[in-house]
């Protein structure tokens, strides 16, 4: 069954249809997905270069989760418009108009993360609204009022987080335990802290250095993606982000990961072309999803 908003994609199982398909207390999402660009978003760079920065196809790696008993959602809308995987207080004060309350309410812990001031990824220009794309291309010649930014927080922001609870809290409770996997691509090559470039493995898994998930949920999916070949790093140089925060606790029987993909094994990253190594990827990642749910249907027999 899909639930479709401008907001975000739900796919839910439908055992009506698979009888043979159990559902299983986990969610495939992708919130970097999203290429339906808002009317009001007003940016002033090349609309391709925001697209360069779009999780590519992941929601077509992953859509089909509900097919084998999981769950799967997706944000519709593009993360340079709003981050779901940056907390609240992690405004870009480059990005306020003078007097605005929420420069204000961020240096006192504004929001969900609580922290003391906007933090890194914000002050880099990639936080709740990315200023920067490229790490050099500004998006913006003007700064956002205080009408849109709470507009884009009330409409897109709340409304993903809330769906996302509402899945993992309705399987938590059924089953007393949930896993997610949270969906993402890379570009090929990373700036080092020397500025050169550096070419990033095929996939990295993050769980915040061994504290959103358990060891062994992390440590399925990595055999599985070494035993296919593929290089696989942990936690470097991405570890998860806010999504894995708030989410992830493995304590309670709540885990959450996140899996990056390099886009250099499925699109041309300037074109943003698919390449033939697509479709062998969505059948590695289709046996991927498989494996997951074994070892989830293993945790809840």
């Amino acid at each position: 069954m899909v639930i479709k908003a401008n907001i975000y994609q739900i796919k839910k199982p439908d055992r009506g249809v698979r009888k043979d398909k159990a559902t299983v207390p986990l969610l495939f999402s992708s919130p970097h997905s999203g290429r339906e660009y808002p009317e009001d978003f007003g940016y002033g760079c090349d609309l391709f270069d925001l697209r360069r920065t779009e999780d590519n196809y992941v929601d077509e790696l992953f859509s089909g989760a509900p097919d084998k008993g999981a769950y799967y959602l997706g944000a519709l809308f593009p993360k340079t418009y709003i981050d779901p995987n940056r907390a609240l207080d992690e405004i870009d004060p480059h990005l306020l108009c003078g007097e605005s309350k929420f420069e204000f309410e961020s240096e006192s812990g504004f929001g969900l993360g609580g922290q003391s001031g906007p933090g890194p990824r914000a002050m880099a220009g990639i936080g709740l609204f990315h200023r920067l794309v490229r790490r050099h291309i500004s998006i913006y010649s003007r700064h956002l009022s205080d009408a849109e930014i709470t507009r884009r927080i009330d409409t897109y922001y709340t409304p993903y987080h809330a769906q996302m609870s509402d899945i993992l809290d309705g399987l938590y409770n059924q089953y007393d335990r949930v896993w997610h996997v949270d969906c993402h691509s890379m570009p090929s090559g990373s700036l080092s802290s020397s500025k050169a470039s550096t070419l990033l493995p095929d996939f990295v898994i993050g769980d915040l250095d061994g504290t959103s998930c358990a060891a062994e949920f992390s440590d399925v999916i990595r055999r599985v993606l070494v035993d296919k070949g593929y290089k696989v790093a942990m936690n470097v140089p991405y570890k998860g982000a806010y999504i894995l925060e708030n989410y992830g606790r493995p304590a309670q029987g709540r885990h959450s990961l996140q899996l990056e993909i390099n886009k250099a094994l499925y699109i041309d990253e300037y074109s943003l072309y698919k390449k033939p190594g697509f479709v062998d990827l969505q059948s590695d990642m289709a046996d991927l999803m498989n494996a997951i749910i074994h070892h989830v249907h293993h945790q809840i027999r």
